[in-house]
């Protein structure tokens, strides 16, 4: 399974970027999962007072919750990253696009707002490319010797840099 990173602070062009390599990916005849890592306090998808909130905290763990429109499973807070790759290997996935998770050390491509907002990001990590908002500028060409990549202008040497770049996974 191949995993890219996508990190940046809000605003800085990741979803754009993130939807792009995942259609991409999908035409080329990728299954895809992805990640999204959600910082808001207090956010939660599964409810106090919901049935399957109730399972969780009886102690079932996952939680399968079925509607027409979506099927979606709660595991315990907390889960290993690592564990939660081997979910989507069993899954059988050919690509994992992570957006966020910043924390962790994976090669990643860096959605900056600007130059120094794209140095601070990447700081002691592996960059496979930048791009975001900061591309708009006509002077950010380079960062560190990294090219800096617009998505809607550069989309297919972005593409084809992923998918030469991205790390391969087998758990």
């Amino acid at each position: 399974m191949k995993i890219i990173s996508v990190i940046g602070h809000s605003k800085s062009g990741k979803t754009t970027l993130v939807e792009k390599l995942i259609k991409r990916f999908k035409e080329d005849g990728h299954s895809v999962g992805s990640i999204k890592s959600i910082h808001k306090e207090g956010y939660a998808l599964d409810k106090e007072g919901s049935n399957s909130y109730e399972h969780r905290k009886a102690g079932a763990s996952p939680v399968c919750a079925i509607t027409e429109n979506e099927v979606c499973f709660f595991f315990e807070p907390n889960m290993e990253l690592e564990k939660i790759f081997e979910i989507f290997r069993l899954l059988n996935r050919d690509v994992l696009i992570i957006e966020g998770m910043k924390e962790y050390d994976l090669p990643a491509i860096v959605c900056g707002k600007d130059i120094e907002d794209a140095k601070e990001l990447s700081s002691g990590k592996k960059i496979i490319l930048y791009s975001g908002i900061m591309a708009n500028d006509e002077n950010t060409k380079m960062i560190e010797g990294i090219k800096v990549y617009n998505t809607l202008d550069s989309f297919e040497e972005i593409y084809k840099i992923v998918n030469e770049n991205g790390i391969d996974i087998s758990i």
